[in-house]
């Protein structure tokens, strides 16, 4: 079965040096330029090799999935079993883990909430410990002391005393709950692990085995003749038989234009499997690939142009339609991502960075529009570190550094340095002191704007 998920295959005119000039190499030439396909139209249907009694056809290049083929048998009695097994084992990890852990985690909540309580109250008791010490100490500094008072400060600091290692004791227990509530936790999410891991070691054993309950090659590719002819019988035998379907497969016209063939159509999918078996395909235009056989033409290899069938002015067209929706600091970054030195710059001249990037590479304006607007404003940052030369190429041209240091930065390419900077370990440190740089440098050069449309 083909693994090419592209839709559309496109076969180009083949145009290239005669074998024969090559080896001749006349005069300064390579070659001369011989267009290999006839130029009057002619028809080609499938090939027939009378030696063997077969048809040259590649059927690889079906795509059952795109034609719309279900490559999958329905579900044995074996995979609903395993269904349903995988459905008992979740419901009974919901029931038996994750309400647990959620009532776990709301008496943690409480016991943390009575555990500050606790704690705020014995601060305010030897806050009034305190008051209450201060008063007796002066009390009994006077000449002439009220005993009464005294003998009252002096009561108050053993209730107090005794309030204070009631609470402390009650603070002590609703910890080492705390604590308890804390390790059942744990255990509960070790436990939690080893049932999640039954239940992915299911999921295998159903991918597995679906993977393994599908249909033959064979029977695919009479499904795909059922469907064509609307015959029960037809098949995609390629021996000539009264119901193989290439006898019924529709000429393919060849005028020196180029071929597109749909994969999800199942009358152009079979036209695609009888030209690529013929031999007049090429795997390229290259001559390594077009030497010694008799092609006509070959596979042109731009998948994404084709797949997106958007030619170059529609590309820019999109683009257009996404500037007009981005806002003045949006656009910013964009050119700040390219190399601009965009602090300072007016919109006006922002406007004008973004047409020229558009010009040059609408594509990439695009991805970069698209990207999130965190990612966005990480990349930028990066960029404009290195467009200020706070940090740097290595000396041998590989990896980066910061600029004016030896000290080289473990990464490689400019995606690994946003990464790296961006990380919990840098972006407090690092890349917090670099930016100040950054800052400083704009400062400087606030009235120098360098762009390069």
């Amino acid at each position: 079965m083909n693994n090419n998920n592209n839709r559309y295959i496109v076969l180009k005119p083949l145009s290239i040096p005669t074998f024969e000039n090559l080896i001749k190499r006349e005069g300064s030439s390579v070659g001369l330029i011989t267009n290999k396909v006839p130029q009057a139209s002619h028809y080609f249907q499938p090939a027939f090799d009378r030696h063997t009694w077969s048809f040259l056809v590649d059927t690889s290049y079906l795509d059952y999935e795109m034609l719309g083929i279900e490559i999958h048998k329905p579900d044995t009695p074996y995979i609903a079993n395993l269904m349903m097994q995988k459905a008992v084992t979740q419901e009974n990890f919901y029931k038996t883990y994750e309400e647990e852990l959620i009532k776990l985690k709301s008496t943690i909540v409480s016991l943390e909430t009575d555990l500050d309580d606790k704690a705020n109250l014995i601060k305010k008791i030897d806050r009034d410990l305190a008051d209450n010490e201060k008063a007796l100490d002066l009390e009994l500094k006077k000449e002439k002391r009220n005993e009464a008072k005294v003998t009252g400060y002096k009561e108050k600091k053993e209730a107090l005393t005794e309030q204070r290692l009631l609470v402390f004791s009650d603070w002590q227990y609703i910890k080492d709950q705390i604590e308890s509530k804390n390790k059942k936790e744990k255990e509960l999410i070790a436990e939690s692990k080893l049932t999640n891991a039954n239940i992915l070691r299911s999921e295998a054993e159903i991918v597995k085995a679906r993977a393994e309950n599908v249909y033959t090659e064979k029977e695919l590719q009479n499904r795909v003749a059922q469907i064509f002819r609307s015959n029960a019988n037809a098949t995609l035998d390629i021996f000539d038989s009264p119901e193989s379907v290439w006898k019924n497969v529709p000429p393919i016209k060849l005028d020196n234009q180029d071929l597109t063939f749909d994969k999800a159509d199942i009358k152009q999918a079979l036209q695609l499997c009888a030209i690529m078996g013929s031999g007049l395909v090429a795997k390229s235009n290259r001559i390594s690939d077009t030497l010694g056989g008799k092609y006509e033409y070959y596979i042109y290899d731009n998948k994404t142009e084709i797949q997106m069938n958007i030619s170059t002015e529609k590309v820019k067209e999109t683009a257009y339609n996404t500037k007009v929706q981005l806002s003045i600091d949006t656009m910013r970054d964009i050119i700040t991502m390219n190399g601009y030195m965009a602090y300072g710059m007016s919109e006006q001249d922002i406007e004008a960075a973004i047409y020229s990037l558009i010009n040059k590479d609408a594509a990439k304006f695009i991805q970069q529009a698209n990207l999130e607007n965190t990612a966005r404003v990480q990349k930028k940052t990066v960029t404009e570190l290195i467009t200020y030369n706070i940090i740097v190429k290595n000396n041998d041209g590989q990896g980066y550094k910061i600029a004016n240091t030896n000290q080289i930065l473990p990464v490689q390419s400019f995606d690994d340095l946003v990464i790296f900077l961006h990380g919990s370990n840098n972006k407090e440190t690092m890349l917090k002191s670099l930016i100040i740089e950054l800052e400083n440098k704009k400062g400087q050069l606030k009235n120098t704007h360098s762009f390069n449309y």
